[in-house]
């Protein structure tokens, strides 16, 4: 019996001497904290502010040191979006999820509320331009301007399906999303005119995959012409490729994705994949390249110059560059293991913010020379010979589409100015955030406004 206790409390020690080991990195983070049930993280363009959200109802913002600049409390679980250069944040309160009852708020850079709007439970949200875009759990697509003002409001009435994720241009003039629902389409919005386009149906009523697997992402491309989507159920995914006029231009037929990612101009699509693989498509479909990582891709975050950030459910951060080669990469160790469930990479790709196990903020500032690449990496790597998959029966490419359908204006009368995805410069006059009734707080917009850390996975 003796022996037989010493060995229990051996076993016991053991478990309390793992818990209590701290996380470890390959590379040394710049500071790390522990802040249990993160919901969600934001970064700012150039590394210099984070926000994460937790489950709890708190927001915090630290600065590139780890000092916790400021915090709030809210009710229910938290998104996040951070604003340039951490000039105003934005925070969405999720109180009831069966009531639809949830708020907008956004806080100048020092912590002061400027504004709130009732959002309802937001189930999706992008922040781009002078526009913010939120989806809620009963169908409805709601665009505000930078005062939180309602621009427009897009639904399927009388469906009531909960928006699954959403997509938002540069210049928040364009926004694509998809509902959860029973073989779901993705729709188009031009919000200067109110039109809306349903592109055509993943799926017909006879496929080997019936009808009813959901798109789980969009990712609209920042000046409005590509859409990328991601789907399916279980371990089968689909990633789809369409023009903004609805035509699928292609699919393929893949493992689970775990995260999508679109470049600016729709030049590059990335996957990341439950099985461990990331994959790098042309506009035109052809696989330019290919890695495995040996661990679930759950995250992706793209900067503004093409750099691609990963983290994987075994503590691997990557960062790679448009050719598919490993530029920077490190590993997070903790109990029991590493998963990173977020990762956030800032516009000017000089600082990286991760979650792993929903409970530990690591924040890395990424120094990379010039031209160098780290040892293994296939500067010039050969895609693999992968085993040719039967192609999913879709219905017919380049088929036509219905003609747009125009959503009801906001309110009669209203005429506003035509949106146009700019070629260069500002997409933002640089203005102070006041509303009538407000107090004002001689808070200034940046030209671009950061849309790292605003999610869509959430139904």
């Amino acid at each position: 019996m003796k022996i037989r206790g010493k060995r229990l409390l051996f076993g016991i020690l053991v478990i309390i001497a793992c818990i209590a080991v701290p996380c470890t990195g390959a590379v040394m983070p710049g500071w790390n904290a522990t802040i249990p049930g993160i919901s969600d993280l934001s970064i700012s363009d150039d590394g210099s502010r984070v926000i994460v959200g937790t489950n709890t109802g708190r927001a915090l913002v630290y600065d590139r040191n780890g000092t916790l600049l400021w915090e709030t409390t809210n009710r229910g679980s938290v998104l996040t979006g951070c604003i340039g250069n951490g000039s105003a944040f934005l925070v969405v309160s999720r109180e009831g999820l069966e009531q639809n009852k949830g708020e907008l708020r956004l806080f100048s850079g020092n912590g002061s509320q400027e504004w709130f709007f009732n959002s309802g439970w937001v189930s999706a949200m992008g922040l781009s331009g002078n526009r913010i875009a939120i989806g809620d759990r009963q169908g409805n697509v709601i665009v505000l301007d930078k005062n939180g003002g309602e621009v427009a409001r897009f639904n399927d009435y009388p469906k009531m399906n909960v928006i699954s994720d959403l997509s938002l241009s540069s210049d928040g003039g364009y926004v694509a999303y998809a509902n959860d629902e029973r073989n779901p389409q993705v729709k188009y919005v031009t919000v200067s005119n109110r039109a809306k386009k349903a592109f055509s149906r993943s799926y017909t009523y006879t496929t080997t995959y019936a009808d009813n697997e959901p798109v789980r992402q969009v990712r609209l491309s920042g000046d409005g012409t590509c859409i990328a989507t991601a789907g399916g159920e279980g371990n089968h995914g689909l990633l789809a490729f369409y023009a903004k006029n609805g035509t699928r231009m292609w699919s393929k037929d893949i493992s689970r994705i775990g995260d999508l990612e679109i470049a600016g101009d729709g030049s590059s699509v990335y996957a990341g994949t439950v099985d461990g693989d990331i994959r790098g498509y042309s506009r035109s479909g052809d696989l330019e390249w290919f890695f495995s990582t040996g661990g679930g891709v759950g995250s992706l975050s793209l900067s503004g110059d093409g750099l691609l950030a990963a983290g994987t459910s075994n503590g691997d951060l990557n960062i790679f560059n448009k050719s598919g080669s490993l530029l920077w990469n490190t590993h997070v160790s903790c109990f029991p293991n590493g998963d990173i469930s977020r990762v956030k990479l800032s516009g000017d790709g000089s600082a990286l913010a991760a979650v792993s196990n929903g409970r530990y903020l690591w924040y890395y500032p990424v120094v990379m020379e010039p031209g160098i690449v780290l040892p293994g990496t296939r500067e010039n790597a050969t895609i693999p010979n992968l085993t040719p998959v039967p192609a999913l029966p879709v219905n017919k490419e380049n088929e036509t589409v219905p003609e747009e359908q125009h959503a009801t204006p906001l309110f009669t009368g209203e005429n506003p100015a035509g949106s146009q995805v700019p070629g260069s410069g500002s997409l933002f006059p640089r203005k102070n955030l006041a509303s009538p009734g407000m107090t004002g707080s001689n808070l200034s917009f940046p030209g671009i406004w950061n849309v790292k850390g605003l999610f869509g996975k959430f139904w």
